[in-house]
């Protein structure tokens, strides 16, 4: 239906580290996901690391994404190897991946295309970098890439682009066995194929998330909302679809789903309340519409119900 969209998910973005060694007089880097303000990297341990995160800090605040990490990364090949442990390297070296990563995908967002593709070649040019990252990390490092340049493709309309990309993403993920990254692949696949106008495909691929936490491959548990969110964005998308196919009656359900789950992990889903309703509010109205024109009960029982359970 007209106005009605899947959501395209991008939680779970952040890089788990390898557990760190037992004896270091380093502190040890995270690499966490983009979030709105800042993409929270920290390069406290490098020279003069004050210093450094303020400056930038100024960097990132003034939108010159490119200029920060090749000061990080001139930083990084010019002193580390010298001063600081193998494990640690490659944890910096991580990071600076994953916030250009970030960077690429606050590009998207804010339309700035060209640059943004110019972070992603830049991103996987450093996780390619064999002197200091393994294999497996540049393997799984790329998947991320992978997934961004999906989400780019997906933005400028280029879909058929955009499947290829998030495939890719989606092969290594189930390689690497890092299934809350398989779901979300599963839901930015099911976005591409509505784009497509493939929705019987869009729903098989969605209905993958829900099987991934009926066989406990995603857990969902109390602790872990932002997974909890991504499964109410699945049974939104679902709704959505259903909509366009005129399944009416199961996307009532999976639109109620989609709110009750949503309401159970609200510092992640916020965001995206007002889209549920809507949705859900289209799906009650085309339900009471083919309850009053075509007289079918079973219709008009389910939308009693639904509304009871406001």
């Amino acid at each position: 239906r007209r106005g009605l969209r899947p959501i395209c998910f991008r939680g779970l973005g952040c890089v788990n580290p390898r557990p760190p060694p037992k004896k270091t007089s380093h502190p040890l880097t995270r690499a966490i996901a983009p979030s709105p303000r800042s993409v929270m990297a920290d390069w406290s341990s490098l020279p003069d690391g004050e210093q450094l995160q303020r400056r930038l800090q100024e960097d990132e605040e003034a939108g010159e994404y490119t200029k920060y990490i090749a000061g990080v990364e001139a930083l990084l090949q010019a002193t580390l190897r010298a001063t600081l442990p193998d494990d640690l390297v490659e944890r910096l070296w991580r990071q600076l991946v994953v916030t250009c990563n970030a960077f690429a995908i606050r590009c998207i967002d804010q339309k700035k295309h060209a640059t943004a593709l110019e972070l992603l070649g830049r991103a996987t040019t450093l996780a390619e970098n064999e002197e200091v990252m393994s294999r497996a990390g540049t393997m799984e490092l790329k998947a991320f890439i992978a997934d961004t340049n999906a989400f780019y493709y997906y933005r400028r309309n280029k879909a058929e682009a955009a499947l290829a990309y998030v495939q890719k993403a989606m092969r290594t993920h189930v390689h690497l066995k890092d299934w809350s990254h398989v779901a979300k692949c599963h839901l930015h696949t099911g976005c591409i194929l509505s784009k497509l106008n493939r929705h019987d495909e869009a729903i098989r691929c969605l209905a993958q998330v829900l099987a991934m936490v009926e066989s406990g491959e995603l857990e969902v548990g109390g602790t872990q909302p932002q997974k909890l969110c991504l499964v109410a964005v699945a049974y939104h998308n679902i709704a959505v679809e259903q909509l366009i196919l005129r399944h009416i009656s199961e996307a009532c359900i999976s639109s109620q789903n989609a709110r009750r789950l949503a309401r159970l992990c609200l510092s992640y889903s916020n965001r995206w309340v007002k889209c549920f309703e809507t949705t859900h509010q289209v799906a009650l109205g085309e339900l009471s519409g083919v309850a009053s024109t075509k007289n079918s009960s079973q219709a008009t029982r389910l939308f009693n119900r639904l509304l009871k359970s406001l």
